[in-house]
């Protein structure tokens, strides 16, 4: 398993911090060491738990775009309300 870990040089130190996680962070004297403790805080994390993916079901507006592309009908649709948009924008006083 691989894990992006960002190192920077801090108070004469260096700190190791997994990417996207601001709590896992391991503050070492050489950047050596913080990798090395930054792998085995990772190892006993992973073998603690468990990695899983999850699948999010949407429900927003994009879940159906381009659903109603085939339907014969929706050209008709559409020209019906842009004659309605333009008729309105036709009586709008100047």
């Amino acid at each position: 398993m691989t894990f992006p870990i960002f190192v920077q040089p801090e108070n004469g130190q260096f700190a190791a911090q997994l990417v996207g996680e601001h709590d896992l962070r391991i503050v070492r004297p050489t950047r050596d060491e913080a990798l090395s403790a930054m792998q085995d805080e990772l190892r006993r994390r992973v073998q603690c738990g468990e990695l899983v993916m999850v699948s999010v079901t949407n429900t927003g507006v994009t879940a159906v775009a381009g659903k109603f592309a085939d339907d014969p009908t929706l050209q008709d649709i559409c020209d019906d309300i842009y004659t309605q948009r333009d008729r309105q924008r036709d009586e709008l006083p100047e």
